[in-house]
């Protein structure tokens, strides 16, 4: 196999570094899939399996440039399928290294016979995350970014699919070096009149008014990161509507209406719900994760209190509530208690049963502090879950988190990291004003150092096992 004007080693690549093979595409089948190929041996494999269509001469490469070809088992020079090749030579690649994406037919017998074929020459079966990895460690990319690969490929929504692409281009990525030059400026500010003392005298005041101010703006900073938080689970994993109500007016079914497919079981009989049973779905494009939950009222045994209580948990976590009254039966004492708790939040009054003759009216719930009108709906014959819908997207968008990417963090790991450096920077300005200088340096040193643990700079090799074994193989 010959190549382009482009020279394939890596500068400084080991040759006795494994060459990796993985399958990157989902392992089903499918009219295509695509195996991933990287490190010393990929042009010394590919030259061995691969062949020019209808013509057993070798074949020519161009650099990320897709090309035909026939794939080969060498040892019986039958063709296994006829591929599309793009070989990247390294550094110019994801991994940094000699890279090959091998796409072919999705036929599950195919895949593993050209997978049986690679490993064979030599190839070793990748584990997660590896192309990855090894993109981080050729400088190709931080950690947080790295994160943001998975995440990317994770993503549920089209919101979440947006937040990852930002940070993986680099941009929380570059707030964190901000962070972290600004604390390295912050401790030089203190360490002048310690090393100097002779050419700073009288300077230590002014030295430290500077290092409060840009303490001060490092901290906002952090905490405003470490409060996004819950906006970034709204944003992830989704935003929580729980329906909540008395037994049997009809929660489970508004739920597997909303769904469109039978997920929680309905009956007559009250207290069938014993547990919280989740999904989700997209409402007004935004990940939304759709409880439903228990009836609340009076407890008949210790199972029904335990799933009240799980049911009270996930009203106490809500960012919007789904509140079903029966508009067939008379309102409760537990209803107005009920309205009554969910004062502020913000909250869908679903009146359900409307198919029936009616005991209230929806004036009636102004009296309750509900200003906005009740959704009519009946389960019974499907009427009213459009308006439940875009009821339920008005109130999606209204309370969507906003779209600033800079100022998300999704990562549980970059989350700890930041907390852990919030409580490093608490101690400066107190060792500032207590004049301990050196105590000082030593503080914003340690929360420099978790700065770089979030960029991957200083992360031993069981942090970065951790965070790469939650990725797929073959990315």
């Amino acid at each position: 196999m010959e190549l382009g004007d482009e020279n394939t080693a890596t500068p400084g690549s080991d040759p006795e570094r494994a060459t990796i093979v993985a399958l990157a595409t989902g392992p089903v089948q499918a009219a295509l899939a695509t195996i991933r190929m990287s490190g010393p041996r990929v042009h010394e494999i590919l030259a061995r399996v691969l062949r020019r269509p209808g013509s057993a001469l070798s074949l020519s490469l161009e650099a990320r440039r897709a090309t035909v070809a026939h794939f080969m088992d060498p040892a019986d020079g039958e063709t296994i399928d006829e591929i599309v090749v793009t070989f990247f030579p390294g550094p110019r690649s994801y991994t940094g290294e000699d890279l090959a994406e091998l796409s072919l037919h999705g036929g599950p017998w195919l895949v593993a016979e050209a997978n049986r074929v690679l490993t064979t020459l030599g190839a070793t079966q990748a584990r997660p995350g590896e192309f990855t990895r090894r993109a981080l460690l050729a400088g190709k990319l931080d950690l947080a970014r790295a994160e943001a690969v998975q995440a990317l490929v994770t993503a549920q929504s089209g919101a979440a699919a947006k937040l990852a692409a930002r940070h993986l281009a680099g941009e929380l990525s570059e707030r964190y070096q901000r962070i972290r030059h600004g604390l390295v400026s912050i401790a030089a500010c203190l360490e002048g009149p310690l090393e100097f003392p002779e050419d700073t005298s009288g300077e230590e005041n002014e030295s430290a008014i500077a290092a409060l101010k840009g303490l001060s703006e490092v901290r906002q900073c952090l905490e405003g990161l470490v409060r996004s938080q819950a906006q970034a689970r709204r944003i992830v994993s989704g935003i929580s509507i729980p329906i909540v109500g008395r037994p049997n007016v009809g929660k489970s079914s508004i739920f597997n209406g909303l769904l469109g497919s039978s997920r929680a079981i309905v009956s007559p009989h009250p207290g069938t719900t014993r547990d919280s049973i989740e999904a989700s779905m997209l409402v007004g494009g935004r990940l939304v994760r759709l409880i439903d939950t228990a009836g609340l009222g009076v407890a008949i045994d210790d199972l029904d209190a335990e799933a009240m209580s799980r049911a009270e948990g996930h009203i106490e976590d809500a960012d919007i509530v789904v509140l079903v009254l029966d508009l067939s039966a008379d309102l409760q004492e537990s209803d107005r208690e009920l309205l009554s708790r969910l004062a502020g939040r913000q909250v869908v009054v679903v009146l359900n049963k409307t198919d029936l003759e009616p005991r209230f009216i929806s004036t009636d719930l102004v009296e309750l502090g509900i200003a906005a009108p009740p959704v009519l709906v009946s389960v019974k014959d499907g009427s009213g879950l459009p308006a439940l819908i875009d009821r339920l997207t008005i109130a999606v968008e209204t309370g969507a988190p906003g779209d600033d990417p800079l100022g998300v963090v999704s990562s549980a790991r970059q989350q700890g990291l930041l907390v852990r450096a919030l409580g490093d920077l608490g101690r400066v300005a107190h060792n500032i004003e207590g004049d301990r200088a050196e105590l000082a340096i030593e503080d914003l040193r340690l929360a420099e150092l978790s700065l770089r643990e979030i960029l991957g700079e200083a992360s031993p090799d069981e942090v970065l096992d951790e965070v790469f074994q939650t990725f797929c193989i073959g990315k």
